[in-house]
């Protein structure tokens, strides 16, 4: 199966690819409050993280770190698996300090989530003002041309009735007169 993010790019109008959300980052903040909500919900493995980062930070192997801990503590102590649908609402957060940190990396990210579904309502509105534009310039072009052809259509019926020789439906006396000759043979 592709992923999303490959199709995307696959699919990607190369002038517009500045208006598209962007998957990735939105994708990395995802994953720090994963694993905010990871390392906060085993206070286990955190006295191990600070062992092995040295007194604080973050390591690369925090992630590991937590997924190993998830199966070598005993099954009374681990919380039910879980399901990284309802990651946000299954996993309880440990203390007031990690929920302050994982409470604004939320919020940092519903901040940047804004801001693309921003760009990308900028973008539409945009494209929708240009279109709407171009339609109203082509709806004018339109009614001339229609103008014209019948400007054009009326010059050349006068000059057809011009040129044309008089019709004996036309009612003139001279008009009758000059069929009435013609069936005569004068």
């Amino acid at each position: 199966m592709v992923k999303f993010s490959r199709e995307l790019q696959a699919q990607l109008i190369p002038e517009w690819k500045d208006a598209f959300v962007d998957y990735r980052q939105l994708k990395k903040h995802v994953k720090k409050i994963k694993l905010s909500l990871l390392r906060s919900s085993f206070p286990s493995s955190s006295s191990s993280d600070d062992h092995h980062n040295g007194g604080g930070g973050f390591s690369l192997f925090d992630p590991v770190r937590a997924f190993a801990a998830r199966f070598s503590a005993p099954r009374s102590g681990l919380p039910p698996p879980i399901d990284e649908e309802n990651l946000f609402e299954m996993v309880p957060v440990q203390s007031r300090e990690d929920e302050g940190w994982v409470t604004l990396k939320v919020k940092e990210f519903l901040e940047k989530l804004e801001q693309e579904l921003e760009k990308v309502n900028g973008f539409y509105t945009n494209k929708e003002n240009e279109f709407c534009d171009r339609g109203e310039i082509l709806s004018k072009q339109l009614q001339i041309l229609v103008d014209l052809k019948q400007l054009l259509h009326e010059h050349r019926r006068r000059r057809h009735q011009r040129n044309a020789p008089p019709s004996p439906a036309g009612g003139s006396v001279t008009s009758l007169l000059s069929s009435a000759s013609s069936f005569s043979g004068v």
